[in-house]
């Protein structure tokens, strides 16, 4: 990737790309090609569409200041709570809510389908997704407390 192929620009709260043999520029979003399992990893710049312009082995090889608007933009988008205590589960008409503390704050969370809204990473480690598109975290089960652990099992 050549780094001097295109520049990253914050304008109006948006990120635009500019080609540096064109003085059009591009509004775009800058998101990760794998959110679950390769944040970190490879990342893709796409158009308003969602047609996908660059893709890029990691913010690494962009210069610095597009590294830091690409940083900024990811973070962004991708903020995800991480539940530290959950302090009641339970079962209604099949769906599942929880009340839980993160580590941004007392949440409480609704989940529709299970199966299709848990992701597990490892035995341990698992992503649970709302039914309003949100997306927490539990790095460890086995880190969770007793009675956290107890108020899953009442769900999951």
């Amino acid at each position: 990737m050549n780094k001097n192929r295109f520049k990253l620009q914050r304008k109006l709260g948006k990120v635009f790309i500019k080609y540096t043999d064109s003085e059009k520029e591009i509004a775009v979003k800058i998101v990760w090609s794998r959110p679950v399992s390769g944040r970190g990893q490879e990342l893709s710049i796409l158009d308003e569409k969602g047609k996908e312009l660059e893709m890029l082995s990691g913010v690494s090889v962009l210069e610095e200041q597009c590294a830091v608007i690409a940083t900024e933009e990811l973070e962004k988008r991708y903020l995800i709570p991480i539940i530290t205590h959950v302090r009641k589960a339970r079962t209604c008409s099949g769906n599942r809510y929880m009340e839980v503390e993160t580590d941004r704050g007392p949440k409480t969370i609704l989940i529709k389908d299970p199966n299709s809204n848990v992701i597990w990473f490892t035995n341990d480690r698992l992503m649970i997704r709302d039914t309003l598109g949100n997306r927490y975290e539990i790095v460890s089960l086995m880190k969770l407390s007793d009675s956290s652990q107890k108020e899953i099992d009442k769900i999951i």
